[in-house]
């Protein structure tokens, strides 16, 4: 359990450092390249310790693909957005700005949380509550170094990214009968591991109205830290 006090404490002592260091950074090209991979080689070796510790048909296992919710779909999809076109880029890179609140709280939380039932501490737990942080501090670098805005028009494209990718799982899980992103229609329905109602159509509602709001509330908090900017942007 103080390893996971130790997690908390740190997470948030280098997410602030982190910030205020951002201005100072000067290769902002490479960061942009490198720390997504970076983030990614950190996700890849949870999933492999997960494969070979609980065995690949473990929910702890499928719960680490990027089909099992938003934040392993966006560590996988992270590395890959400097490959796109750079207009495509601009919402993509809004996409994670609108994520930083979301993946902070996570990543928080999730330490919070297993101090709270006095788990053991395990190294994975630890390193995906640092790559959902990372991700949010990704998201807040895009915005301060310029390389993404979120203006209503981006904003709005940069969730309607998340929203349809979400849309896409649950149409397959209709047809296919799986539960990608909890989307399940035939009683194995969840909003990250927990089941909130017995109807898998009420819980899909749910989920994307929660969604919706935790990239609002993602806005907010990007207006927070740069309040220069995106007023700027608003304009």
């Amino acid at each position: 359990m103080l390893g996971y006090y130790g997690t908390l404490i740190c997470l948030i002592v280098c997410y602030g450092i982190g910030i205020k260091l951002i201005p100072k950074i000067k290769q902002t090209k490479l960061v942009t390249i490198l720390f997504p991979c970076v983030v990614f080689v950190g996700y890849i070796s949870c999933v492999i310790s997960m494969g070979i510790k609980a065995g690949v048909k473990d929910w702890n296992f499928t719960n680490t693909l990027p089909t099992a919710n938003v934040s392993p779909f966006m560590y996988c999809l992270t590395p890959l957005m400097c490959l796109f076109p750079k207009k495509a880029r601009r919402y993509l890179y809004a996409l994670v700005a609108l994520l930083s609140l979301a993946m902070l709280f996570a990543g928080l939380m999730n330490c919070v949380f297993n101090i709270y039932r006095h788990y053991k501490f395990h190294w994975e737990i630890a390193l995906d509550a640092w790559t959902h942080v990372a991700v949010s501090w990704f998201g807040v670098y895009l915005l301060k170094t310029k390389q993404t805005v979120l203006d209503k028009k981006t904003a709005l494209i940069g969730a309607a990214i998340v929203i349809g990718v979400a849309i896409i799982m649950l149409i397959l899980n209709i047809f296919l009968h799986t539960s990608f992103f909890g989307l399940s229609l035939y009683g194995e329905h969840n909003i990250y591991n927990v089941v909130v109602c017995e109807s898998g159509y009420l819980s899909a509602a749910i989920y994307f109205l929660g969604v919706s709001f935790v990239l609002f509330a993602g806005a907010i908090f990007q207006k927070i830290l740069n309040p220069k900017t995106v007023k700027k942007q608003e304009k």
